[in-house]
C-alpha cells in the first residue's frame, strides 16, 4: 500500500469517527489498489461537452477532512432503486440541465458529462469534472423540500483566474473556494426563500452550507460539514 492509499484508508477510519458509520473496508480498499488513474483534461483546455471525461468514483479532494467525508457521501449514495432527474437553470449561459443522472445506483455517463459543460467557467470556457455528489445532494434538496421548478445556478466552477478577479471585487470569495476543485456550486430559487434552502440544506449534514440571504444564493459543497453565513 503506497502513501496515497494509507491516506484514503486513514479517511475511511476518519469517516468512521466522525460520522459513527460502519462502512466496509473491504470494499473500499479494493476500489484503492490496482485501480488505473482517469485521465483528467486540463482546466484550461476548451473542449466540446461530449469529450470531458467522466470520473464516477470522484472522492479526491483537498484536505483529509474532505476525502473522509467524500468517502461518507460514496457510502450514503451508493445503491438504491429508481431513477434521480434534477432540473437545473445556468443564469449566465441561459443553458438548461433537465437530466437523469442516475439509475438504479448507477451514474448516468451522458448526462454527468452534460453536467461538467454546463457548470464551466463561463468567463473563459473552460470545463472541469464536477464531483457528481453535488447532484445527490441537488437532488436530496429537491426532495426534502418538495422542490418542483428548476434550481438557477450562480456559479459552478471556476478558474484560478475568475476566482481571483471574485476577490477583487468581493472578500467573501475564498482563496482556495472549493468552486475551483469543481466541488460547489450556488444556486438560487424562484419557488422557495434561501433561508429555508441553507435551513434544510444544513439538517441534511452532506457538505458545507453557505447561506447568502443578501445575494439571495445558497452555497453547497461536498467538503466537510459546516455551515456559514455570508
Amino acid at each position: 500500500m503506497n502513501k496515497r492509499q494509507f491516506l484514503k484508508l486513514s479517511s475511511l477510519l476518519l469517516v468512521q469517527s466522525l460520522y459513527g458509520k460502519e462502512i466496509n473496508a473491504n470494499n473500499i480498499i479494493s476500489n484503492f489498489i490496482g485501480k488505473k488513474k482517469e485521465k483528467f483534461i486540463p482546466a484550461t483546455k476548451k473542449i466540446s461537452m461530449l469529450d470531458v471525461p467522466v470520473n464516477q468514483n470522484y472522492i479526491d479532494s483537498p484536505t483529509m477532512l474532505h476525502r473522509a467525508h467524500n468517502v461518507y457521501l460514496s457510502n450514503k449514495f451508493k445503491g438504491g432503486r429508481g431513477t434521480k432527474h434534477i432540473h437545473l437553470v445556468n443564469t449566465h449561459t441561459g443553458e438548461v440541465f433537465k437530466e437523469t443522472f442516475k439509475v438504479n445506483g448507477r451514474y448516468n455517463k451522458i448526462a454527468l458529462r452534460k453536467f461538467n459543460y454546463f457548470m464551466r467557467d463561463f468567463r473563459t470556457g473552460s470545463v472541469k469534472n464536477i464531483n457528481p455528489y453535488i447532484l445527490d445532494i441537488l437532488y436530496e434538496l429537491k426532495t426534502k423540500t418538495n422542490h418542483r421548478s428548476p434550481f438557477y445556478v450562480l456559479s459552478g466552477y471556476r478558474t484560478r483566474q475568475t476566482n481571483e478577479l471574485l476577490r477583487r471585487k468581493s472578500k467573501k470569495v475564498a482563496k482556495n473556494s472549493l468552486h475551483i476543485k469543481g466541488f460547489a456550486i450556488d444556486i438560487t430559487s424562484h419557488e422557495k426563500s434561501i433561508s429555508y434552502l441553507a435551513k434544510v440544506s444544513r439538517r441534511m449534514s452532506l457538505g458545507g452550507v453557505g447561506e447568502y440571504r443578501a445575494q439571495n444564493f445558497v452555497h453547497l459543497d461536498t467538503g466537510h460539514v459546516r455551515h456559514w453565513f455570508g
